[in-house]
């Protein structure tokens, strides 16, 4: 799913640029992931088969009997099992596309909140920024919560939204005390959009004091908000509902019991018309084909997982950082290490009022980050402690479709 290799490919289709670019490859390949069970495979039939050469005469007599009759059942078990795997792949897919298509993208509320929240000056510009930093602390709280990878790539959640400028120090305390009352940290993802929601109406009242003012662009922006936060919503119920576990355990158990009747059916018989095998050359085509379906079904089982085929939900939480830096709301121009002492944050008071609170706001990420070769990283690197990337100097900004095809080759 996140192996690009469509950059690679001609312009025009040749067989030999197919299998150089598709088949003949490690990162994500068929191979990598079954190897495991072919090498099994192979060891148990020759164990087998040395178990048959040592056998006497009657018991050899007995043994083809067998292979015989697993062979003749073998014929009306694959086309069973090829519809299973068929209807389970189907059921697997269907699933993974509806999580990928629910992934919130922060895109439209970016695009209205640029446009519309604020005026020219340096305060619409501090409530721009405000808003842009509480989506992508709703975005962080809901990845943290569907992803494993990106868990693991952010232990601390309060800490690395507050090293990331997403969060006050005020705003995480608050957030603390919701998150004490759930289970999930993603079930408090939509505390920062309430408070993006106060900034949006504080900012179009101190426009608009007029009471009888059109209020139709607020009610736009304020829809964008509810939009991001039903996105957020969609793939958390889609994440929680497990795909059924009794259709994924009679897959696998069918699968692995024809690849193991495939071992004694393919078996040397005594039947002197047929060709004598040194290797399983049609059981590792059988075993290719039976368990390398089944483990695209099980890579897709769990989509937000750490396989290669998985979707890079940290590569997505970058994205969106690199986005609000191109709108100027992320990643400004402050000197490398610096803080601004006069952004805006906002947090709930005790009188359910707004508080404007100084302090840090808007760490700046080091241009490296922005990179297409670091864009599958969190910000921060893990050596024992969570630590910051240290920008080279000279880097530049540059966007990963731009790089894509010499980024991945000099992988």
């Amino acid at each position: 799913m996140t192996v690009p290799y469509s950059a690679e490919l001609p312009i025009k289709f040749s067989s030999l640029s197919w299998f150089r670019t598709v088949v003949c490859r490690w990162h994500g390949s068929v191979a990598k992931v079954i190897y495991q069970e072919m090498a099994i495979v192979i060891v148990l039939w020759y164990v087998v088969d040395y178990a048959i050469s040592r056998c006497g005469p009657g018991q050899q007599d007995q043994a083809h009997d067998i292979i015989l009759f697993m062979r003749t059942y073998q014929a009306s078990t694959r086309t069973l099992l090829s519809f299973m795997l068929v209807f389970y792949y189907q059921q697997i897919y269907s699933r993974a596309k509806s999580i990928f298509f629910k992934i919130p993208w922060p895109d439209n509320s970016f695009f209205v909140i640029s446009a519309n929240v604020g005026d020219k000056g340096e305060l619409g510009s501090k409530e721009r920024r405000a808003c842009f930093r509480l989506v992508l602390a709703t975005v962080f709280t809901v990845f943290h919560g569907i992803s494993a990878k990106f868990r693991m790539t952010y232990p601390d959640p309060f800490r690395s939204m507050t090293r990331l400028g997403l969060l006050t120090l005020e705003e995480c305390e608050e957030m603390e005390k919701k998150f004490e009352r759930f289970p999930y940290l993603s079930e408090v993802s939509f505390l920062p959009l309430v408070w993006a929601q106060r900034v949006i109406v504080k900012s179009f009242d101190r426009l608009n004091p007029d009471p009888r003012a059109d209020r139709s662009v607020l009610a736009s922006v304020l829809d964008s908000i509810t939009k991001c936060r039903a996105q957020c919503a969609s793939v958390l119920f889609e994440v929680y509902l497990p795909f059924p576990v009794l259709l994924s355990q009679l897959v696998t158990i069918l699968t692995y019991c024809q690849v193991a009747l495939t071992i004694v059916a393919q078996q040397n018989s005594m039947d002197e018309s047929e060709p004598v095998f040194y290797f399983p050359i049609f059981t590792c085509l059988e075993t290719l084909v039976y368990v390398g379906a089944l483990r695209v079904g099980q890579v897709y089982t769990n989509p937000l997982g750490a396989d290669d085929d998985d979707y890079e939900v940290v590569s997505f939480f970058n994205r969106n950082l690199r986005l609000a830096s191109i709108y100027g709301f992320y990643g400004d121009k402050l000197n490398d290490g610096e803080t601004s002492e006069d952004c805006m944050h906002f947090v709930p008071s005790l009188d359910n009022d707004l508080k404007e609170v100084q302090g840090e706001c808007m760490k700046r990420v080091p241009v490296e980050f922005y990179k297409y070769e670091h864009s599958k990283t969190g910000v921060f690197q893990k050596t024992g402690e969570v630590e910051e990337r240290v920008a080279a100097p000279g880097d530049i900004i540059s966007t990963p479709v731009l790089r894509r095809s010499i980024a991945w080759k000099n992988r």
